[in-house]
C-alpha cells in the first residue's frame, strides 16, 4: 500500500480560516509518521494551485450559483485528481453527505479507505441544510473507515467505530509561537478576544463587554476585540454601545497580526453559550491562547476541562447567573503580576497543543486502518 492521503474539505489555504490550520497541522503529523499529503480545499477567487508549509494543494472555487452548489453537494469533483494522485487514504473535511457517500462507494471498488474529520455538528434551520447534516452524522460518518474527530462529544457520540480523537493543533516549531517579553508594566489587565460570535450568538460576546465597561473597572481592564467591528458587534447583539473608551474593536486582522497582539495580552477570553455545537467543537482561540503562552478565561464547553486547570492556564467562569460569572471573572481581574507571568510561562512550557506530540497517536490509528473491516 502506499503511502499517500489525499485531504479534502471546505478549508481555505493557506491559512484564511480555522480549517485551514487544522489540516495542514494535521497534515504535518501524517508526513512524520510516512505519508505525502495532498490538500484539495476551496477558494473565494478562481481555481489556482500552491503550496503550503511543503505541502501542495489546489484550491477549486467556492459554489456561486445553484448549479455550482448542486455539484459541489453531491458528486466527486476531483476523480481525476484521485486517478493521478492514487491515495491510500482520503481524509475528508466535514463533507457535505451526498458527496461523501458518493466518494465513500467510489473509494470502497478501488480499496482506498476514506476517514472523516469531523470538527462540527451545527443544527441548521434551514431544511436542506439540516437533513444533509443528520444524513452526514447518523449514517454515512458511521459507514466510514475511520473518523478523526475534534471533540469528546462525537468521541463518544462515534465510540463504537475506529476513531481519534484530535483537538485543534499548532506546530510550535514556528516563529509565530516563539516567547515574547509580554510582562505588563502597569496595572491594567489586558484582556484579548480574538474570534466571532457568530450566527446564534455562539460567543457570548456581550456579556464579556457588559462586564469590562463597569465604571469600577474602566482604569482597571482593557479589552481588545479582534474579528468583529463596533458596528458587527451592534448588529450582532441588536444593541448600540456608546463610547467606550477601555474597549477597542479592531475588526478583522491578518492570522500573524492576530497572534502577536495575543502574545502580549494578559488573558484571552472568551464565553460559550452551552449548546450541542459548541459541546461537539473544540474553540482554536483556546489552543492558540494556551500555545501564545497566554492563560484563557472562559466557562467549561466541550472537553476544555481536560486541558483546563482552573488558577493554572487560566480561570473557569461559572455562567449560571450574572452574580457567578461576574465573581468568576472578577477573580481573574484581581490576580496579582507575578500570578498572571507564572500561568503564562506554564502555559507556555506545557506545549499541550504541539501536533508533533500526536504522532503515536495517529500512527496507532492509520495502522489499524489496515485491519478495518468496515
Amino acid at each position: 500500500m502506499n503511502k499517500r492521503v489525499l485531504y479534502i474539505g471546505g478549508f481555505e489555504l493557506p491559512d484564511k480560516n480555522a480549517a485551514a490550520q487544522r489540516v495542514v497541522a494535521n497534515a504535518k503529523i501524517l508526513r512524520e509518521v510516512g505519508y505525502e499529503v495532498l490538500f484539495s480545499g476551496i477558494t473565494h477567487a478562481d481555481d489556482f494551485r500552491g503550496e503550503v508549509e511543503g505541502f501542495g494543494y489546489e484550491s477549486i472555487a467556492y459554489p456561486r450559483s445553484l448549479k455550482d452548489w448542486f455539484v459541489y453537494l453531491t458528486s466527486i469533483r476531483f476523480q481525476k485528481l484521485i486517478e493521478e494522485y492514487r491515495p491510500s487514504i482520503i481524509i475528508a473535511y466535514n463533507y457535505p453527505s451526498v458527496a461523501l457517500n458518493r466518494l465513500l462507494k467510489y473509494c470502497r471498488k478501488r480499496g482506498i479507505k476514506v476517514v472523516g474529520d469531523l470538527t462540527e455538528w451545527y443544527s441548521p434551520t434551514n431544511p436542506l441544510k439540516a437533513a444533509d447534516t443528520s444524513y452526514r452524522m447518523k449514517c454515512v460518518n458511521k459507514k466510514l473507515d475511520g473518523q478523526i474527530v475534534i471533540s469528546r462529544l462525537l468521541a463518544d457520540y462515534y465510540k463504537r467505530h475506529k476513531t481519534l480523537l484530535l483537538p485543534p493543533l499548532v506546530d510550535l516549531s514556528q516563529e509565530k509561537w516563539s516567547s515574547v517579553d509580554s510582562a505588563n508594566r502597569g496595572e491594567n489587565v489586558r484582556l484579548v478576544y480574538v474570534g466571532s460570535p457568530g450566527a446564534g450568538w455562539k460567543d457570548r460576546l456581550d456579556l464579556i463587554v457588559d462586564f469590562v465597561v463597569n465604571q469600577e473597572l474602566v482604569n482597571k481592564v482593557s479589552l481588545i476585540i479582534i474579528g468583529i467591528t463596533k458596528k458587527q458587534f451592534e448588529t450582532t447583539f441588536q444593541r448600540e454601545e456608546k463610547e467606550i473608551k477601555n474597549v477597542e474593536f479592531m475588526g478583522r486582522l491578518p492570522h500573524l497580526e492576530s497572534i502577536d497582539i495575543l502574545k502580549k495580552s494578559d488573558f484571552q477570553i472568551f464565553i460559550r453559550s452551552n449548546t450541542r455545537v459548541n459541546n461537539a467543537g473544540f474553540p482554536t482561540k483556546f489552543v492558540e491562547a494556551i500555545s501564545a503562552g497566554i492563560p484563557v478565561i472562559t466557562n467549561l464547553t466541550s472537553n476544555l476541562n481536560d486541558y483546563l486547570i482552573d488558577g493554572v492556564n487560566g480561570f473557569i467562569v461559572e455562567t449560571t447567573t450574572d452574580k457567578s460569572l461576574e465573581e468568576g471573572l472578577e477573580r481573574a481581574i484581581k490576580c496579582s503580576r507575578s500570578q498572571i507571568e507564572q500561568m503564562k510561562r506554564y502555559c507556555l512550557e506545557s506545549k499541550i497543543f504541539d501536533c508533533l506530540n500526536y504522532t503515536a497517536d495517529v500512527s496507532a490509528f492509520l495502522n489499524g486502518l489496515d485491519s478495518s473491516n468496515n
